[in-house]
């Protein structure tokens, strides 16, 4: 009875196999949390991802707010105003679901906060 189980595990294995080579899901859309850790914490997927699970939007790599974003022609410098900072643990996220790959899009803010 056994191996007549295992043949049926083997079996239902190689069907999981094919059909997620030929199923394509949709990109989803999900809002997140970062943790104190950098890890992503998404609603749909509850269970942490540290950082080198997940992928950001370059936007969102520039720097702490107050740093230097350029130097322009008369000498003087741009500043990353808060608007536009890296992100930083508890920051409300947009995360998209492409395939199996979440990628940070943006922090999210409340309308009433603008």
């Amino acid at each position: 009875m056994e191996e007549n189980n295992n043949g049926m595990q083997n079996f239902a294995a190689v069907l999981d196999k094919r059909m997620s080579e030929k199923y394509i899901p949709d990109t989803v859309l999900d809002f997140g949390e970062i943790t104190k850790s950098y890890e992503l914490k998404t609603t749909d997927y509850p269970v942490p991802l540290p950082k080198d699970e997940y992928h950001v939007c370059r936007q969102l790599t520039l720097g702490e707010k107050d740093s230097i974003l350029c130097r322009v022609s008369d000498g003087h410098e741009a500043y990353i105003p808060e608007k536009m900072r890296k992100l930083k643990p508890g920051d409300r996220v947009l995360v998209a679901w492409i395939r199996n790959e979440p990628v940070v899009i943006d922090i999210v803010i409340r309308a009433d906060e603008m």
